[in-house]
Parts: structure tokens; sequence; C-alpha cells
């Protein structure tokens, strides 16, 4: 969503970017942590039905589905604290915008603007690689 939508939201008018991201983020925020714990909640369960329905452990811990079915639960939540500890002032800063946006006073191109837009998409970009990586750990297991 984001990957094509924060270039759009860039070309967009100061006084109306703001408020594009702002849908972006609320598209987001309503959609993502539920997928993400739906996936989560999957990769635990697989994990948990292995463990209990196996006789002994493998040799290695990187060949063992229910280490990388866990792994894969977390890496998937992760996107949830990275959100929180890494992008909050970002947003603040762009709800900020919005703010100023929203009082309907004609707005000059904003530098500042831009450079947070980069910023929150550089941001959001890392954060989709946890579930990403989530779902190749996933794949590891199914297809080994």
């Amino acid at each position: 969503m984001s990957i094509a939508g924060i270039p759009a939201v860039s070309q967009a008018p100061p006084s109306v970017a703001p408020r594009q991201w702002r849908t972006i983020y609320d598209i987001g925020i309503g959609s993502a942590p539920k997928i993400a714990l739906a996936s989560a909640s999957a990769f635990a369960f697989a994990a948990f039905s292995i463990s209990r329905s196996r006789s002994a452990a493998p040799a290695s811990i990187t060949s063992d589905p229910v280490y990388l079915l866990s792994a894969a639960a977390l890496s998937t939540v992760l996107i949830a604290p990275w959100t929180i500890v890494t992008m909050r002032s970002t947003n603040e800063l762009l709800d900020a915008k919005l703010a100023t946006a929203e009082t309907g006073i004609p707005a000059k191109e904003d530098e500042e603007l831009q450079t947070l837009l980069k910023k929150w998409a550089g941001l959001n970009g890392i954060r989709s690689v946890f579930p990403l990586l989530g779902a190749v750990l996933g794949l590891l297991v199914i297809t080994s």
C-alpha cells in the first residue's frame, strides 16, 4: 500500500499530502496488526502442534520446524514494537503537518513534509521485512 501510495502522496500539494498520508496510515493501522496477529497465531499454533506430536527434537536447531515456526511468529509480530519505537516521532510530526493543513491556510512548498514522507516510507519499508521474514521461515518449514 505505501510502496505505491507514498510516491503519489509526495506529488500532492502540501495542503493535501498530509491527509493522504493519514488515510494510508489509517488503513494500515486498521488492518496490519490484525493480519500480523492472525499470521503469528497460525505460526505459533503450527509450532505447538508439531512440538506435541513428535517423539524427539531434531539434531539441529536450524532445521527444527518448531524453532523456525516460533521465529516466524515472533518476526511477524515485531511490526508492532518497531512501529512504536522507531516510527512514533515521524508519525507525530506528520500528524502536526496534517493539523496545519486542516487549518485551511494555503500551504507553500514544504521541504520538511517531503523529508518526513521519505523517512516514513523508508521506516515502513524496513517494517515490512519482519512479516516477510516470517513468511520465508514458514516457507522453509513447508518445503523441507
